[in-house]
């Protein structure tokens, strides 16, 4: 398997066949935006592939030395082979030299139905899985409730608290939205 740089027009093609499929509508940023902060260097958008084949994709937000996983998706018809771990595996490789690997994840107790906060829960359950630990960093971003998981690179690398990992999840946010935006849009934590 191969974690694939996305060109342009990958990522187009994400957005327009994959992504309404794989994130809510309020959790999906603009095609412009994703280009702008993939061309600032401010994501890192790449594509896992099997064979040349297309399995998923995911979107990096580098800041500083902590890598947050903005997106990460297999595509449907990929799901419940394994091929998520091997993803996390490739990121973490690619991710080596930074800090810590970030990923905020929907909150379990917070969805409309049963059925999604079971499966909310068993998305926690995969990053548990692979390396991810729990924080107390809990928020509620565009109308979601997430948290904060974290997976530091190596054995060396410690975990932040939870004022720095809240301070650096707020920082990833104004690079990508802006200052003027946050401001208006603050995170407001639930713990």
């Amino acid at each position: 398997m191969l974690l694939k740089k996305a060109t342009q027009k990958q990522i187009e093609q994400l957005f327009y066949n994959r992504f309404a499929q794989d994130f809510p509508k309020s959790e999906r940023i603009p095609l412009s935006l994703w280009f702008l902060a993939e061309h600032s260097g401010f994501f890192d958008t790449r594509i896992l592939t099997k064979e040349d084949r297309p399995l998923g994709y995911t979107t990096l937000a580098k800041y500083d030395s902590v890598v947050l996983i903005y997106y990460l998706s297999i595509f449907k018809e990929y799901r419940n082979y394994g091929y998520g771990s091997d993803f996390l595996s490739k990121i973490l490789e690619l991710c080596s030299s930074e800090k810590a690997i970030y990923v905020e994840v929907d909150r379990p107790g917070f969805g409309k139905t049963d059925a999604e906060n079971r499966i909310r829960q068993r998305r926690i359950s995969f990053y548990h899985r692979n390396h991810f630990v729990d924080t107390d960093v809990q928020f509620k971003l565009f109308g979601a409730d997430l948290e904060l998981m974290v997976c530091p690179t190596n054995s060396e690398h410690v975990i932040p608290s939870n004022s720095v990992l809240l301070q650096t999840e707020q920082q990833i946010l104004r690079s990508l939205f802006g200052t003027s935006y946050m401001k208006s849009h603050p995170l407001k934590l639930t713990f």
